[in-house]
């Protein structure tokens, strides 16, 4: 499961302007709101468990990454996931344990939430 929120993760901050422009009141509104709330109690679950300076980087793509390189709309945001991507003497050996990289992920996910965190913030800082 964690592959898929991580693209959808990376869809919400592709998306995250045109999301937090829609105007109140309306339905679309209501359930995008919902999807915020949601969003923000998985990540906030995720950062109660774990700590982001305890859990992994890599420095190899994960399946999800190399799946989504080349996909114009994420690659504003594909920026620290293409390490390596080209390194083709990098073999499975040099993979981490399937553990290590749900870690990774997390990590991951975490870091998405705290750059969505800093967009919501210069919302509302003056011009």
């Amino acid at each position: 499961m964690l592959p898929s929120l991580r693209l959808y993760s990376t869809w919400l901050q592709v998306n995250h302007q045109t999301l937090v422009n829609q105007h109140a009141g309306t339905a679309l509104s209501v359930l995008i709101k919902q999807l915020w709330q949601t969003y923000a109690n998985t990540l906030s679950l995720l950062a109660a468990t774990f700590s982001m300076e305890n859990v992994p980087t890599l420095d190899y793509l994960l399946e999800e990454d190399d799946d989504t390189l080349g996909f114009r709309p994420f690659t504003q945001v594909n920026r620290t996931t293409a390490t390596n991507w080209k390194d083709e003497q990098r073999g499975e050996r040099d993979h981490v344990h399937p553990n290590e990289e749900v870690l990774a992920r997390i990590h991951f996910l975490l870091e998405d939430g705290k750059q969505l965190c800093l967009k919501e913030v210069a919302l509302f800082l003056p011009l």
